[in-house]
């Protein structure tokens, strides 16, 4: 399109001075301009002429001229303000006025009027070149939330802005936006606007946007581990909760009853609720209910070759270990329930139970106490003359709690064993080996049969009116002989005891290891003297050790890696003649742990004599 800028500048000069029609000073005529001819013009540097010609008609009101006045003459200025000719028509009626006159190109003009020579009136008008008129550029929308997907409710912003090359004012049309700021119904929206000059000229620009629905989050899965009903106080109980939006909002979880991700409760009833809330504030709940209670251990009877009427009992932390079971064995008087083999405290019915524990049966031949073998397996020593000793215990790990002859059920937990050796018998008789594929035999030359070492599948033959080896447990010399043999000693399978027999007693037969649960497994008969030992490898070269301490030692894995585990057992006991008892054996191999993971050492106890005991 084309435009039309025609400027009144309206500046009326005052060029003389007349008693009789004396203009106002500084004052205006209104005028408008107006194109006869239809031309249009537009503004050009002064000096600048073109030949675009034409009429021009100017109407005004004359607002210092009185109502009476008549106009002699009409002067026009052009350019440089040279007085010209000008060739007009005019007429006045009361104040207003219509002059026409010719241009002759592009400039300024000044029109005036006179009653004489010494008063003139002008009005100074502009005439300018024809151009072509710029459209505006695109408009810039901006969009309040600027996401393509907007929840419902949410009050929306939209503005639009572009610049016109010309200058001109614009204006704004708008189509599909609702105000300037409000809220859309469900669906696509489109919104349109245009920017429009005002000589036409336009662009336009859209956008398009999606008002949904706000979907709840589905119901959250709760996660708890452990996950049983009923937990022992002190266990640490890891929370977690996840839960989806359908819409694919990010959601917060609020938590109540939780004390953190992983962490111990409380005793009695624990409740713990987690809300899933999406930005929006829709949400969902869901809860558990778990019971915290006080420890319960177990409690082991271990008969020490006799038999109980009780095996185990399961005790709540803090209380009394109640009646105590009853235990007999041919030949020996029980002696009471204690807190070791060999060494501790007698318990009672009201002893109090803090953790899992093992109470030991002792015996006593003709009112001596027998020579009881060592921790975790070790055969029974006799009680004569005090000449024969008791077998070395093994020392094992395992993935379960216990001494190694209460796993008989639980072989496939037994990770590595490394045996004990056997009690020396009479007359200088040194106990067999404990250790590799199998236990030895003692080193005595006399004619009795000694205790055969134990198997990797059986224990070791005891020796005349002695017992055999079995799983975990050396055999137990007899009694009520002269000379009794020594006791066998503990491992995978025990040795057996030496012979007991009013000729003289023989000694107890070594155990046997067991690499089954390991690779690279690896192991060397008779090497460790005294009581047992175990020691721990971590991936990062990390060495824990365990001593003996006459009691199940827990270990719980730190990090997830291969490990190393070395076993020595436990050696026998030596006479009472100075005999040493067989030496406990080595197993050694490796494993992959995780994180978390609980194994259990047992260390052996050496055997003892009758003095020592």
């Amino acid at each position: 399109m084309k435009k039309i800028f025609a400027i009144l500048f309206a500046a009326l000069m005052l060029l003389g001075f007349s008693t009789a029609f004396a203009a106002t000073p500084n004052s205006f005529i209104d005028g408008n301009v107006r194109q006869i001819d239809k031309k249009t013009y537009d503004a050009i540097p002064a000096g600048e002429f073109s030949s675009n010609n034409g009429s021009v008609k100017v109407e005004g009101l004359g607002v210092f001229f009185s109502d009476n006045v008549t106009l002699n003459s009409w002067y026009l200025d052009v350019a440089d303000y040279v007085k010209g000719s000008i060739d007009i028509a005019y007429k006045i009626s009361s104040r207003y006025f219509i002059v026409e006159f010719d241009i002759y190109g592009p400039g300024i003009y000044r029109v005036g009027d006179s009653k004489g020579s010494n008063e003139i009136n002008m009005v100074k008008i502009g005439v300018f070149n024809e151009v072509e008129n710029i459209p505006p550029e695109t408009p810039v929308i901006t969009k309040t939330p600027s996401d393509d997907v907007i929840l419902v409710g949410t009050p929306i912003t939209i503005t639009a802005e572009a610049i016109d090359p010309d200058g001109d004012e614009l204006e704004y049309i708008w189509e599909g936006r609702i105000d300037e700021t409000a809220e859309y119904p469900l669906g696509w929206h489109v919104v349109k606007v245009t920017a429009r000059d005002a000589f036409g000229g336009e662009s336009s620009a859209q956008i398009e946007f999606y008002i949904r629905d706000n979907s709840p989050p589905d119901t959250p899965v709760i996660t708890r581990s452990p996950s049983d009903d009923v937990i022992v106080f002190g266990t640490p109980v890891t929370i977690t909760a996840e839960a989806t939006d359908p819409d694919g909002d990010e959601l917060e979880y609020i938590w109540e009853g939780r004390i953190a991700e992983t962490a111990e409760y409380p005793l009695g009833w624990n409740v713990v609720k987690v809300t899933a809330r999406d930005p929006f504030g829709a949400e969902s709940s869901a809860q558990i209910e778990f019971f915290v209670k006080v420890p319960t251990y177990t409690v082991t009877w271990n008969p020490s070759g006799g038999t109980a009427s009780e095996t185990n009992r399961m005790v709540d932390s803090g209380d009394a270990v109640g009646t105590l079971p009853t235990a007999s064995w041919p030949g020996y008087q029980f002696a009471g329930w204690w807190t070791g083999p060999t060494t501790g405290t007698e318990i009672t019915a009201d002893t109090i139970i803090s953790g899992n524990t093992t109470f030991f049966a002792r015996w006593n031949v003709n009112g001596q106490p027998i020579p009881v073998g060592g921790y975790n397996g070790g055969g029974n020593g006799g009680t004569r003359n005090a000449d024969t000793a008791s077998g070395g215990g093994a020392t094992h790990i395992s993935f379960r709690y216990g001494l190694l002859a209460e796993l008989n059920s639980y072989k496939s937990d037994v990770i590595i064993v490394a045996g004990g050796g056997g009690g020396s018998g009479c007359y200088n008789t040194i106990g067999g080996e404990g250790g590799g594929e199998a236990g030895t035999v003692g080193n005595d030359t006399l004619y009795l049969p000694k205790g055969q070492g134990g198997t990797q599948t059986g224990g070791g033959q005891g020796g005349t009116n002695s017992m055999s080896g079995s799983f975990g447990q050396g055999g137990h010399t007899g009694v009520s002989q002269l000379w009794p043999g020594g006791g066998g000693g503990g491992g995978w399978y025990g040795g057996g005891a030496g012979s007991n027999l009013s000729g003289g007693g023989s000694s107890g037969g070594g155990g046997s290891g067991y690499i089954g649960g390991v690779a690279s497994g690896s192991m060397i008969t008779g090497i460790r003297a005294g009581d047992g030992m175990a020691r721990i490898t971590g991936p990062d070269g990390t060495v824990w050790t365990f001593e003996y301490r006459g009691a199940i030692v827990s270990f719980v894995v730190p990090v997830t890696g291969q490990y190393t585990l070395e076993t020595w057992g436990a050696a026998g006991g030596k006479s009472g003649h100075g005999a040493r008892g067989g030496y406990g054996g080595y197993a050694k191999g490796t494993i992959q742990l995780t994180t978390g993971q609980t194994i259990y050492i047992v260390v052996g106890g050496q055997g003892i004599n009758e003095a020592q005991q």
